[in-house]
């Protein structure tokens, strides 16, 4: 009797990791550069319950994180070149439970002599069950394209 409990007891553990360790990290969209073809992936990092951690910016050899709370309501800088920001991220309206929006601001136009120009992509950070996606009015997005040039980024495709 005590080897049956035993034995139950190890496999419910291991049932418990094995959920825990598919639910720390969700793919949201690959983010791919215009200049390089070089990609990243931009995943959600969840809790134990799959609520929202943070957000999580991965190449092969760098890993950027950043906190729910470092961007509710004010902007975390994802890339900075030459002293300048050249793509930051900001949530508004969040929740950790059910999303909401996200905006990657990026430098649209570096200008020497004059106040640099950056535009701004809004997306939809939503949550089905246990599942989390980025979407653009209604539909899923699969791929962020960032239109790179030397000074900055010129624009974001966002791809279905």
């Amino acid at each position: 009797m005590r080897i049956l409990l035993f034995f139950a007891t190890m496999m419910l553990i291991f049932s418990m990791a094995m959920t825990n360790a598919m639910a720390e990290e969700q793919t949201l969209a690959r983010v791919e550069r215009s200049d390089d073809s070089s990609s990243l992936r931009f995943a959600a990092v969840l809790n134990d319950v799959n609520d929202l951690k943070g957000l999580a910016f991965t190449t092969s050899s760098t890993r950027i994180y950043v906190t729910v709370g470092e961007i509710d309501g004010r902007s975390k800088v994802l890339y900075r070149d030459s002293g300048q920001d050249v793509l930051s991220i900001r949530a508004l309206n969040f929740s950790m439970y059910s999303g909401g929006q996200l905006e990657l601001i990026y430098l649209k136009e570096y200008n020497l002599l004059s106040a640099n120009v950056y535009r701004k992509v809004v997306l939809d950070l939503e949550r089905d069950g246990d599942a989390w996606f980025l979407s653009k009015n209604g539909r899923k997005i699969s791929r962020l394209k960032l239109n790179v040039y030397r000074w900055g980024i010129s624009s974001i495709d966002i791809l279905f």
